[in-house]
This record gives C-alpha cells, sequence and structure tokens, in this order.
C-alpha cells in the first residue's frame, strides 16, 4: 500500500477487497468483443474520465489547513482497515494454516491402505466422468 491509494483493475487482492473508500477500480471492457484496439481504447477513455472527473479532483481539493483533506482521510482509513488485510505476512499465515498444514496432515494420516482406498476412489469417479 505504501500509503497511497489504489487505482488498479478489479484483480487479484484488489478485487477481493476493493471498496470505494480505498482507492478506484479501472473499468475494463471484459466481453465487448475480441478487437482488442476497441478494447484498448475504451479502458484507456475509462480511464482517464476516472482521473480528471474523480481522482485529481479529490487530490486538488484543499481544506481550510490547504491540504487535501478528504485524501488524506482517504489515505488513514485505507491503512488502518485495508493494511492488516494486505500485509504478506498474514497471507502466508493464511496459507500455512488452512492450505500446507492440512496438506501436510493429511500426507502423514496416508498408510498404504489408505492410499490405495484412495486411489481406488477416484479411479472410480474419474470413470465415472470420463473426459
Amino acid at each position: 500500500l505504501n500509503g497511497c491509494l489504489n487505482l488498479s483493475v478489479l484483480d487479484g487482492w484488489w478485487d477481493e477487497w476493493y471498496q470505494p473508500d480505498f482507492g478506484w477500480a479501472i473499468p475494463t471492457a471484459d466481453g465487448i468483443g475480441t478487437d482488442p484496439d476497441r478494447r484498448d481504447a475504451m479502458e484507456a477513455n475509462a480511464l482517464y474520465d476516472l482521473l480528471e472527473q474523480r481522482i485529481t479532483p479529490r487530490f486538488y481539493e484543499r481544506g481550510a489547513s490547504g491540504l487535501p483533506d478528504r485524501w488524506l482521510e482517504m489515505v488513514r482509513r485505507t491503512l488502518s482497515l485495508l493494511g492488516p488485510k494486505v500485509l504478506a505476512g498474514r497471507m502466508v499465515r493464511e496459507y500455512v494454516e488452512r492450505l500446507y498444514t492440512p496438506a501436510a496432515e493429511a500426507h502423514r494420516a496416508m498408510d498404504r491402505d489408505s492410499a490405495r482406498g484412495l486411489a481406488e476412489w477416484k479411479a472410480r469417479v474419474r470413470a465415472a466422468w470420463p473426459g
């Protein structure tokens, strides 16, 4: 986050945690067709519109103190509410707790008979849903 407001397409963590108070989502031209030039033009126009109509005016809007009060409030809100959610340490911890540890425990618990039973079950499932 680096103390900045985000401006990006809704992808990855931004898609998961986006709120208008944290920054701006660039509209995409998904589903418009296969003409890449048309799509690029539409997305560029959407970006320019965001910059001209919403982002730049918000940054240059000054309060009584001469500072961009509304902008700074967005930065504070983003750092306090979104910051803890996108920390790399938190994400790694969640991956370990939710995925890697359970997978390792399941692997350790698998004996020869259990492995054979699992393989047989998988073979039945694959045979039932070919393709």
